[in-house]
Order: structure tokens, then C-alpha cells, then sequence
């Protein structure tokens, strides 16, 4: 984690995600050693346009 937010660039950083912000989440009955895997939709979606005018991140979701 400290070295994503230490080497970002305009196309990759690291996004905090609150589970408020996703829908239809559903368990894949797929399971690791010490996790279960879940799939979701994130209504929001990332952030992919700037906006350079107004100094923003747009989200296409």
C-alpha cells in the first residue's frame, strides 16, 4: 500500500472503495486458504477522465 501511494501517476492510484458503493454482491463459492471471493458491481465506477479545467476526476459508472 505505501508503495502504490508513494509512486501514483495520472493513471494509477490506489482508491479507497466503501461497500455502500457496490451492488449485487454475490459469493463465487470460490475460496483461498484464508479468504472467500465475492463478485460486485461498482455503481460508481472508477475515475477516468480529467477534467483540467475544473481539476477533477470524472467517474464513468
Amino acid at each position: 500500500i505505501q508503495y502504490t501511494q508513494l509512486n501514483t501517476n495520472d493513471n494509477t492510484y490506489l482508491e479507497w472503495i466503501d461497500f455502500n458503493q457496490f451492488n449485487l454482491v454475490k459469493n463465487t463459492n470460490k475460496r483461498g486458504v484464508f479468504s472467500s471471493i465475492y463478485s460486485a458491481i461498482w455503481m460508481e465506477g472508477p475515475s477516468w477522465n480529467l477534467d483540467e479545467e475544473a481539476e477533477v476526476w470524472t467517474r464513468n459508472g
